[in-house]
């Protein structure tokens, strides 16, 4: 088993429920440890995180210790997952925002 880096370690005690027995800390760890494999329910907990975070930063609660690391830490493993948020079509991913996007374009 891959040990887990300390960085990501706190961005999984994070984002792990508390009371949701269908996402499990193992399924987690697991989508964090391999983010080109990442579930799309890790990904939206990541991305919530990654929203409060945003916010937090724009009020000026960015101070505590180690923020900025565990900010860049979540950014790195929402790009390097394979989904996006899109304004159109939603949590996809980055292959069939893509497609569809494509599929928009006009022909010359």
């Amino acid at each position: 088993m891959q040990t887990i880096p300390e960085i990501t370690a706190k961005v999984i005690r994070k984002i792990s429920p508390a009371d949701d027995n269908a996402l499990t800390v193992e399924g987690i760890q697991e989508g964090c440890m391999n983010p080109g494999e990442m579930p799309q329910y890790v990904f939206l907990l990541l991305q919530k995180l990654e929203e409060s975070m945003e916010l937090a930063a724009a009020q000026g609660r960015d101070c505590a210790q180690g923020f900025d690391d565990i900010r860049a830490e979540v950014n790195r493993l929402l790009d390097a997952a394979p989904w996006t948020m899109h304004p159109d079509y939603g949590c996809v991913t980055a292959q069939e925002a893509a497609q569809r996007d494509n599929a928009l374009t006009p022909s010359p």
